[in-house]
């Protein structure tokens, strides 16, 4: 699973690139569009079975959830990819498991600490990103 989920996420990255000439905005919202299309048997039957439905004041948290953690940042992913290439947004990107654990600490004050499986888990990604940040690259194209 975890590989097909990486060749997936190696598409939407290329896909993103390949058509980094349209607006970010709608490109985030028609792959949004897509993956409702794709899932809506599953949300269907779980509506009709009555299981896991949201009620209420649960639909605003998911319509904020799905427009300020998983719209805009994907927006603002689609808009970088226009001028940083694929590989580096990605690996950039895929900081985000290391972080939030050291975010949750600052945010605490110490008192949710990750554990060491968390930040070993983590590691490879900047160890795989950070070196390739530091070289020199020439001044990106402008189309």
């Amino acid at each position: 699973m975890a590989c097909c989920s990486g060749i997936f996420y190696a598409g939407v990255v290329l896909s993103l690139r390949h058509m980094r000439e349209f607006e970010s905005a709608w490109l985030v919202g028609l792959n949004h569009l897509v993956t409702a299309v794709v899932l809506s048997p599953w949300m269907w039957e779980s509506y009709r079975s009555g299981n896991h439905w949201p009620s209420g004041w649960l639909w605003l948290l998911l319509a904020g959830f799905g427009i300020l953690q998983m719209g805009l940042p994907y927006v603002l992913f689609a808009r970088g990819l226009k001028t940083v290439p694929g590989h580096e947004a990605a690996g950039i990107g895929l900081l985000e498991p290391l972080l939030v654990p050291i975010w949750a600490y600052f945010v605490t004050a110490g008192k949710d600490v990750p554990k060491w499986w968390t930040l070993a888990g983590g590691g490879p990604d900047p160890g795989g990103t950070l070196p390739a940040l530091s070289r020199q690259r020439p001044a990106p194209k402008r189309f």
